[in-house]
């Protein structure tokens, strides 16, 4: 008895752990809890559901008259089913995505299972392992070759969900994951519906059907994420486009306004000399100042700004209004930025706008919002100077 309820937890955890892992590999950090969570609670199922899958597995060793065969093995498929469909639940409750990219991922692990169930049945018959059969459904050949099969397939698979996981981060619409998901879901009903129903006479021909619907199954999966991955590549070239025909209007628009504005001035200008009047040049607006980093964009212009500092390896961007925003910059190139005549450095790591200095006391500098900034001694008469050429 000891050696059958072994064998019935390694063959339970092989069959269930990959598909698990493959599972969870492209959501590895979707999670709506703690991964220790999730893995507790799915550990939880297995401990529960392991329990009436060996009562079934030893029933007929303790009952008398029994024998393992046509009736034990199915309700230990069924069993094995409904941990399935308990591990589901928790898998659709704990992964943060959308339903036809969890449908996808799961549809993909059944399928590999699935397909690993069968071709270690196959594999076992054809190579006479089933003459060795004790009539339990995880006799020592057949685990090995189950073991084995699974071992593969599971390498076989990692690349291509971390493929998957790519893609997840790509724009792609959720039809396009709902049609790829039809695929793998039609073939393990196929699967499930083969496995219930009775073999034909013809032993050979039944399992050349199978190793072909299992080759078919495997070039269709290919076949399907290279369709995706060619989807996640239009998905991101239209997004370019897009962006780039958007960015090309907005410097139309900006073109037409500047060339409008530049005829209104030459005109201005004409009637001006016609009338024998001076000209002034005219002054310009104040321009705003842009920072951009891959992440993100900042616009301001220079008046409201305070000063700027670099503290704790954070540059910081202070405004008069009391707000700062954090830009991923070095200071030297945010100074560079700013207009030279109104902006000067106070301290190596701080740089003030001239514009908001009340006072320049010998060792901190006062500003018009109250805020008080230290001053260092090799920067104090630079500042002074400043002031005095603002």
């Amino acid at each position: 008895m000891g050696g059958v309820i072994v064998r019935n937890i390694i063959g339970y955890l092989v069959q269930i752990l990959p598909c698990a892992l493959l599972c969870l590999l492209p959501f590895r950090s979707r999670f709506r809890t703690s991964a220790r969570r999730a893995w507790l609670a799915a550990a939880g199922i297995l401990a529960v559901g392991l329990v009436p899958f060996l009562v079934i597995a030893v029933f007929p060793l303790v009952v008398p008259g029994g024998a393992p065969g046509e009736i034990y093995n199915p309700l230990q498929n069924l069993v094995f089913l409904a941990i399935v469909g308990a591990l589901f639940i928790l898998y659709v409750r704990v992964v943060d995505a959308g339903p036809a990219q969890k449908t996808f991922v799961f549809s993909l692990a059944m399928l590999v299972g699935f397909f690993a169930t069968f071709t270690s049945s196959n594999v076992s018959y054809l190579m006479g392992f089933a003459e060795e059969s004790d009539g339990f459904m995880y006799y020592p050949p057949r685990l090995a070759v189950l073991a084995a099969t699974n071992a593969v397939l599971f390498l076989a698979m990692l690349p291509a969900m971390r493929a998957v996981e790519r893609m997840l981060a790509a724009h792609v619409a959720p039809g396009v994951w709902w049609r790829m998901a039809a695929l793998p879901l039609l073939l393990v009903l196929t699967l499930l519906i083969g496995a219930w129903l009775p073999p034909l006479n013809y032993a050979r021909l039944y399992f050349c059907l199978s190793f072909v619907l299992a080759v078919d199954a495997v070039l269709l999966v290919l076949w399907m994420l290279h369709m995706v991955r060619t989807a996640v590549e239009q998905a991101n070239r239209q997004a370019m486009l897009e962006r780039a025909l958007r960015d090309h209007a907005n410097a139309r628009e900006t073109l037409a306004s500047e060339l409008v504005e530049a005829r209104e001035r030459v005109a201005a200008l004409e009637r001006l000399a016609a009338q024998g009047e001076s000209v002034a040049p005219p002054r310009r607006a104040p321009q705003p100042i842009v920072l951009s980093t891959p992440t993100r964009a900042v616009s301001f212009l220079p008046d409201e700004v305070t000063h700027v500092d670099s503290l704790n390896r954070v540059r910081s961007v202070h405004f008069a209004n009391g707000e700062s925003v954090p830009i991923d910059m070095t200071l030297a190139a945010i100074v560079e930025a700013l207009p030279c005549d109104r902006f000067a450095y106070c301290h190596r790591s701080i740089v003030v706008n001239l514009g908001h200095v009340r006072q320049v006391a010998t060792q901190e500098v006062v500003l018009d919002t109250g805020e008080r900034l230290p001053v260092s001694r090799r920067r104090l008469t630079e500042l002074r100077e400043a002031l005095a050429n603002a």
